[in-house]
């Protein structure tokens, strides 16, 4: 079986990635076109028979590391589709940002901690930039005739989870601590302030 993941950055890619990884008990690619996974973890001399061929594989890519026609064909190149996103366009942005700017996308972290470190016209900027093309990218996802899933419908409530389930034909509760809101990056205990 070759599985793909499409989404956007900061919507729960990575945890749908490691739940599908080992929910099917298959390999996993991680953003093959994506060159700071080569400086982060080594490099991993992918080929393209890797990336669009290579069977009993879980692929995933962000949106804008693959171009539209890319996208449009990904349905002769895999088995199942996973498209997902994250609806509070906000927060994705602000968690980009906070990457961004710190070099961390994967260990806890405080928003206010972060952003106050860097100039707020500057932030403000890039989090309005990033907001508008999520916001395009929402309306492309939705053009798009693959099954899909949202952050918030995963993370906090069963409803996604449980036509993932449904899609996969996966019948155990095993891996399901992915998807355990306790497990989120951003640690804010109340309502954070934001730069617009």
């Amino acid at each position: 079986m070759r599985v793909c993941i499409l989404g956007s950055p900061r919507s729960g890619t990575t945890s749908l990635y490691k739940y599908l990884t080992s929910t099917l008990e298959l390999e996993g690619l991680n953003e093959p076109y994506n060159k700071r996974m080569d400086q982060r973890f080594g490099k991993r001399n992918l080929t393209e028979y890797d990336i669009w061929e290579r069977d009993n594989l879980v692929v995933k890519h962000l949106s804008m590391q693959l171009d539209r026609n890319q996208i449009s064909t990904l349905k002769k190149h895999f088995d199942k589709i996973v498209l997902i996103y994250r609806e509070d366009v906000k927060s994705a942005s602000e968690s980009w940002l906070c990457g961004n700017y710190s070099g961390n996308w994967d260990k806890k972290y405080n928003y206010n901690d972060i952003i106050c470190r860097y100039d707020e016209d500057e932030a403000k900027f890039l989090l309005e930039t990033d907001m508008k093309e999520r916001y395009k990218d929402i309306e492309f996802y939705k053009t798009l005739p693959f099954f899909t899933v949202t952050y918030e419908n995963l993370f906090y409530s069963d409803k996604d989870k449980i036509r993932l389930k449904e899609y996969f034909n996966i019948t155990d509760n095993k891996f399901d601590f992915y998807f355990d809101i306790k497990n989120k990056l951003r640690q804010e205990k109340s309502l954070p302030k934001t730069i617009i």
